[in-house]
């Protein structure tokens, strides 16, 4: 139902990773608004999705390893949980990163350790001057990874575009081409 036809207009961009982020926000905005081209606009994970039906998608061995991991939440006995989970996932499985979509899940679950990590660095720097809100986006971070389809290496960010037309509806094919490179052009200029 939410995917009608076979095609997908894919709109994908490279630069500095905050630029991405700013420019696929604007842009989704007004692609969204083009509603005779375009059913949907996909680049961000839906994060209240996950954070609510999340632990229904994960498999039986990962909730397991979830509820080790989250089993004592003190400092010390997590960083001890989550180091033998990655361990146990990562070092002794050899299925775990068998695929590139399972090394890229990889990736994004050391890049959300990494953001957590940088964040409670920051904390000890900055201390109480620290906006509290950066806590709650490091957790978010570290559970579900970076909310948006952005590259590994953060440098390429893709917006999916669900077109209201068949991909043999060649006038709307060019029409829609032509009206989403001029949003891109509008957006990228500012």
């Amino acid at each position: 139902d939410e995917y009608s036809t076979a095609s997908m207009i894919i709109i994908a961009a490279k630069g500095r990773e905050q630029d991405l982020k700013q420019f696929a926000d604007e842009l989704a905005v007004l692609v969204k608004k083009m509603t005779k081209y375009v059913q949907r606009i996909d680049y961000k994970l839906e994060t209240d999705f996950f954070l609510k039906h999340g632990f229904l998608l994960q498999k039986e061995k990962d909730l397991k390893n979830s509820k080790d991991i989250f089993s004592d939440l003190n400092l010390l006995p997590w960083l001890e949980h989550l180091n033998d989970n990655f361990e146990k996932t990562y070092i002794y499985d050899e299925e775990s990163i068998s695929t590139k979509e399972k090394e890229n899940k990889t990736i994004q679950f050391l890049d959300g350790i990494f953001y957590w990590l940088q964040t409670v660095s920051q904390y000890l720097i900055a201390g109480e001057k620290m906006d509290p809100e950066s806590a709650g986006i490091a957790a978010l971070r570290f559970l579900l990874g970076d909310e948006y389809l952005i590259s590994p290496d953060k440098d390429m960010l893709l917006l999916f575009a669900q077109p209201t037309f068949s991909l043999n509806e060649i006038n709307l094919v060019v029409e829609a081409e032509n009206a989403i490179d001029s949003l891109i052009t509008r957006v990228d200029g500012k």
